[in-house]
């Protein structure tokens, strides 16, 4: 949920900036390395919501059916990080900012994605998905206490 809500605020300040300025929201008239910094966006917060659909069910049938699905969701989390990344690098570098600032603000980008993806993810009942069990609805300690760990925990 709380990615979501980055994801829609984010989205938002875009969308409005573009909106003062006249700017076009699909890089109408714009430079090839503009409309790669836009559509790699677009294609960004596309994947972003399939990775949260797909969490969100894939934590459901772990916690109330004990089974692990779409065993690709982290894969393609990671995939999302990376073109996150390369696309928020692109954006900044395009500002009209002193080379030395925006690399130096690329570079924080990239140092905050590669800790996202290298982070190994948390054990536990719902392999770390604790949280986001109970943002979907299922308390991960009640479904354990009653049906018991799942299986191969």
């Amino acid at each position: 949920a709380a990615a979501a809500l980055c994801i829609l605020l984010g989205y938002a300040a875009i969308f409005v900036a573009h909106q003062r300025t006249g700017a076009s929201h699909f890089a109408a008239a714009s430079s090839p390395i503009r409309k790669i910094h836009v559509y790699a966006g677009y294609l960004s917060l596309v994947l972003m919501v399939v990775v949260l659909v797909v969490g969100g069910v894939k934590i459901r049938f772990l916690v109330t059916q004990g089974e692990k699905r779409y065993p690709w969701h982290g894969q393609l989390g990671k995939a999302v990080m990376y073109l996150g990344a390369v696309t928020e690098v692109i954006g900044v570098l395009m500002w009209s900012w002193p080379l030395a600032y925006a690399g130096l603000v690329a570079v924080v980008m990239v140092v905050a994605a590669l800790l996202g993806i290298g982070t190994p993810r948390q054990t536990g009942p719902a392999g770390g998905g604790e949280v986001a069990a109970t943002l979907v609805g299922v308390e991960v300690m009640d479904c354990v206490a009653v049906q018991g760990p799942p299986p191969g925990y």
